[in-house]
């Protein structure tokens, strides 16, 4: 470095942040996380043992060893994807595989002025009956239809509706396949993967890390609802890999050699 600071060492930081979440101990692939506006390797956390000298008054330290050491990053994500989801709320990924058919006089008991869950998601060609028998009731007169998550609401007295409260129905409909991803939230005893980070600075020197294991604890809420742009707070403890990295076992820093 020389006598004088140099501009070219200092550092603005950017990049891509890369997760290969394992399955049974095996690689699925190193995804792309999108947008993340941290990703910061933490101090190492360390049990320590000390003495000191008791024959002083001062009681000087003698010695101090690290008995323990935990290694940990820490990453702040802003895609809301399905595959980031599940690892900020310990899921797995998964497929509703709702096939197509029809449904006939399944039975709902009205509450008026709340939303009936049908058996089905994707409904259509929606019929509501007494379930003794008569007339079927009117659609948006006296219900209404949510089509894509398979509810009917029943409309109040007051909004017109002529379905009594507690009334026992019969429903039939039409149900269309639905292959949606679902999150499986809070399925995932622990997550585990590796990681790789790859430098792209807006000042300074370009860095690439590679995590050989590291077990998840997310941070903090999902924000489905709010006034800000939503983030996914990741806590990354990292397992110390002695077996193939002797040498380096929780993980490597890697400067890129000048072009």
């Amino acid at each position: 470095m020389g006598r004088y600071s140099s501009a070219a060492n200092h550092f603005l930081g950017r990049g891509k942040l890369y997760v290969d979440r394992w399955v049974s101990g095996a690689s699925t692939g190193e995804r792309y996380v999108g947008n993340a506006s941290v990703y910061e390797p933490q101090a190492p956390e360390d049990e320590t043992q000390e003495i000191y000298d008791y024959g002083e008054a001062e009681t000087p330290l003698l010695d101090k060893q690290t008995t323990r050491r935990k290694m940990s990053m820490k990453a702040t994500l802003h895609e809301f994807t399905i595959q980031n989801l599940a690892l900020a709320l310990m899921g797995d990924v998964s497929a509703l595989a709702q096939g197509s058919g029809t449904a006939s006089d399944e039975d709902v008991t009205a509450k008026q002025g709340c939303f009936m869950k049908l058996a089905y998601r994707n409904v259509s060609t929606v019929v509501v009956e007494p379930a003794a028998g008569g007339d079927p009731y009117t659609v948006d007169e006296d219900y209404a239809v949510d089509a894509v998550t398979g509810r009917i609401y029943i409309m109040t007295t007051a909004e017109g509706g002529s379905i009594a409260d507690e009334a026992e129905l019969h429903v039939s409909y039409s149900y269309a396949a639905d292959t949606s991803q679902t999150v499986l939230a809070g399925m995932s005893g622990t997550i585990e993967g590796s990681l790789r980070f790859i430098g792209d600075p807006k000042r300074g020197r370009t860095f690439e890390m590679e995590v050989w294991h590291f077990t998840l604890a997310p941070e903090g809420g999902v924000g489905l609802i709010s006034d800000e742009y939503g983030n996914l707070t990741l806590n990354f403890e990292v397992l110390a890999d002695s077996e193939n990295h002797p040498a380096e076992k929780f993980y490597r820093v890697i400067e890129r050699a000048a072009a």
